[in-house]
């Protein structure tokens, strides 16, 4: 049985690598951010079992989303990918 299920919306983040505003060229990282994500990652890190529900888009994004919340082993076998859905 599952600890904790969450259920929300996640989404891709890109983030300057240094202060100021994005520009063409500048380096920048790529992550995923949502309160639930976050929460089921807290979770499992503290060593209990978690599960993210939600849908991602069939794309770059939504598949960054979802192999992430896997490494950090939350089960996401629930998540639903759509292709209508940007990521």
């Amino acid at each position: 049985m599952t600890a904790l299920v969450t259920l929300g919306e996640s989404m891709a983040v890109v983030a300057a690598d240094d202060p100021g505003p994005l520009a063409p060229g500048k380096p920048a990282r790529v992550s995923f951010a949502g309160a639930e994500a976050n929460v089921a990652i807290g979770v499992s890190r503290l060593g209990h079992s978690a599960a993210w529900i939600g849908r991602v888009g069939a794309d770059a994004a939504g598949a960054m989303i979802v192999s992430g919340l896997r490494a950090e082993s939350v089960d996401v076998s629930r998540v639903r990918t759509e292709p209508a859905l940007p990521g």
